[in-house]
């Protein structure tokens, strides 16, 4: 029988086999079909039912270019954003929303932010982005989060609508990699609390330790090795984005209301998991302190030592453990 790796190769396959497939009704589209469905016949002779469902559904989501799964538009572009020439697909055409104009899942900001390019100076990235055309999110979160690392990760921009990062000790764009799906949980998530900036005068939300650029242990984290993982800081009541703040040794300046804004800003708008969304696994908090009372059946809030300066937000690996 087949596992997940066996299952995740052979829709590498079938992906392969269509790979810059012609527009569904060309005269190429049957053989390629063809290839695609020789492939899940070659599947559903060693799996269960329920594996090859899901490699149909996959593998009709790779023909048909339709928008399924956790990952919408990560994988192929959207069907709106393929362009087509006497039937055939001659590359992709600008269709997104400001922040991501080709509608890649790569926000244009981080396309155009230099530390991400291949031979860029001091630190160099692995791409090489065009925001005018659809590219592929290569990073990966290899392994778990306290003894994985990362492959192909993406550094976050210093600062963007509703989101600043703060260096703490680290040096510029050492700290701030992480996946595709984290930077966009966090740029996400930055764009709706800029609402809360405006109009209740919030301070923006001021993330942390992120990953470092190829994962790894990272002092004195125990966790943060893969690029799921970012710390953000507790908000407080004078809106200061350059003071941090221990909630259990300066209460007083802690604001509750706020800050249960923020996770909900991040979880709920954000990172339910909802179509192609990140999906939030974990906020590590210090329960005692953060104002909110510690239940064992709560899907996301986890006490964890060490988060009476931040909480800690971990997304789910969209690639699997």
């Amino acid at each position: 029988m087949l596992d997940s790796a066996d299952l995740k190769a052979i829709l590498e396959t079938a992906s392969a086999a269509v790979a810059a497939s012609p527009r569904p009704g060309s005269p190429c589209s049957a053989s390629r079909l063809a290839a695609v469905l020789l492939v899940v016949l070659l599947a559903g002779a060693t799996t269960s039912c329920g594996p090859v469902v899901d490699v149909v559904r996959d593998l009709y989501c790779v023909v048909t270019f339709s928008q399924c799964g956790d990952d919408s538009g990560e994988s192929q572009p959207h069907a709106e954003c393929i362009s087509y020439r006497n039937g055939q697909s001659v590359g992709t055409k600008l269709c997104g929303p400001l922040w991501d104009s080709d509608n890649d899942t790569i926000s244009t900001a981080t396309e155009m932010n230099p530390t991400n390019r291949i031979g860029n100076y001091p630190i160099a990235g692995f791409y090489v982005f065009d925001t005018l055309r659809w590219d592929i999110n290569q990073s990966r979160a290899q392994l778990g989060p306290s003894d994985g690392y990362l492959d192909f990760g993406m550094n976050l921009r210093d600062a963007g609508d509703g989101y600043a990062h703060y260096l703490g000790n680290d040096q510029v764009d050492t700290d701030d990699w992480g996946t595709g799906h984290l930077l966009r949980l966090i740029e996400g998530s930055g764009r709706s609390w800029a609402d809360s900036i405006s109009t209740r005068g919030y301070p923006h939300m001021m993330t942390g330790d992120m990953s470092l650029r190829t994962g790894g242990s990272f002092y004195p984290h125990a966790s943060h090795r893969n690029g799921l993982d970012v710390d953000v800081r507790y908000i407080r009541k004078d809106r200061s984005e350059t003071l941090g703040l221990n909630i259990c040794t300066d209460g007083a300046q802690y604001d509750t209301t706020a800050t249960l804004g923020l996770f909900n800003t991040i979880v709920v708008l954000n990172g339910d998991g909802r179509n192609g969304m990140p999906w939030v696994e974990y906020i590590f908090v210090d329960t005692a302190c953060v104002g909110i009372v510690a239940h064992p059946d709560d899907p996301y809030i986890r006490y964890e030592d060490g988060h009476q300066d931040h909480f800690h937000v971990r997304i789910r690996d969209p690639d699997g453990p």
